[in-house]
């Protein structure tokens, strides 16, 4: 009982738990001493190097992890709608736009091929 498909660990069963898996991957999107949204530079965090490597902007990378990471902010932002707890959900759909736009400045911006070698498509987007 609550294995996913392929045998995996258990999932969550409530949003905090997600929570929890989500401040343990990306970071934690919210400040207790500041108003949310502000100075999130170290959101999100960079992932493992054996799983992205390092982009210009010393963040790391892979869109297949942060594609399920944004799912999973939005799907935790709208169990947070179902609770009436529109702060979080506001804050959940914040993180998910930050790692959007990190995603992109990491990945989607084409930089100087010496200094970071990496295959591209043919519209210069960053593979893998």
């Amino acid at each position: 009982a609550g294995r996913g498909r392929g045998g995996g660990t258990e999932r969550p069963k409530t949003r905090a738990e997600m929570d929890r898996l989500m401040v343990d991957v990306y970071g934690d999107w919210r400040r207790e001493s500041k108003s949310f949204g502000d100075d999130l530079e170290d959101f999100p965090k960079p992932l493992p190097k054996g799983e992205a490597g390092e982009g210009w902007n010393k963040q790391r990378r892979y869109l297949w992890t942060d594609a399920f990471g944004l799912l999973n902010f939005v799907t935790l932002a709208h169990r947070a709608a179902e609770d009436h707890d529109f702060r979080s959900r506001d804050e959940y759909l914040s993180a998910g736009r930050r790692l959007i736009e990190v995603v992109h400045a990491t990945l989607g911006e084409p930089v100087d091929e010496d200094l970071y070698p990496m295959a591209r498509d043919k519209n210069g987007a960053t593979i893998g």
